[in-house]
């Protein structure tokens, strides 16, 4: 499995998009969470909550990756151009064992690969 991050403001808030190539089962992933942090002195983690999650659409690993590109786009969420290429290049090489983070640094594009 590839996994691509990139962690931004929507709003008021910050999200993660997470995209990739799923190898077992042949299809392309995107999640979409918003991150709350707790109030100041709760010492519970962070609560999660999906604006997208690919595993409750019809068809929950496609092919292709224009119904999430649609998706950001409907939700006004950007992510780097650079990241969207290489999640489609990962499921032509049928990558696998692959962790990116991606943000933006004074303007420009930074790429992190843990794995």
């Amino acid at each position: 499995m590839s996994v691509h991050t990139f962690t931004t403001r929507h709003g008021s808030d910050e999200i993660v998009v997470t995209m990739g190539w799923d190898r077992p089962l042949q299809g392309y992933f995107m999640t979409i969470t918003k991150i709350n942090s707790p109030p100041e002195g709760d010492t519970e983690d962070e609560e999660e909550h999906f604006l997208f999650n690919n595993l409750e659409q019809h068809i929950t690993h496609p092919k292709d990756i224009e119904g999430y590109l649609f998706e950001l786009a409907h939700q006004r969420i950007n992510v780097p151009e650079q990241m969207t290429s290489e999640v489609i290049m990962d499921g032509v090489r049928n990558v696998g064992n692959k962790c990116v983070s991606h943000r933006f640094e004074n303007g420009k594009h930074v790429r992190e690969q843990t794995l």
